[in-house]
């Protein structure tokens, strides 16, 4: 496979910010499709990690080198879900 063009970070940067701000405005909703899963507290917790970790990029900098044309992400409410992405 070959390599995908590197990254801009000021770029994947301001799309978490975003990202981070859009999961606080629908805090409400996160916590309703995941009561019969999660405590409050859980959730609380998982969204606070979640936010922080977009808002702080710059502390893994380094892991942000190149695009990615797939994740996989493997959740306990959901077996798998896989999604295309690319940072733009």
């Amino acid at each position: 496979m070959t390599p995908s063009p590197t990254l801009q970070f000021p770029e994947v940067a301001r799309t978490c910010a975003l990202f981070a701000d859009y999961l606080r405005g629908r805090r409400d909703q996160i916590h309703s499709a995941l009561a019969s899963y999660a405590s409050f507290p859980a959730v609380e917790d998982e969204l606070a990690r979640a936010t922080y970790l977009l808002e702080n990029l710059e502390e893994n900098r380094e892991y942000f080198q190149l695009k990615v044309e797939q994740v996989a992400a493997f959740l306990r409410a959901i077996s798998c879900c896989m999604r295309r992405y690319t940072w733009e």
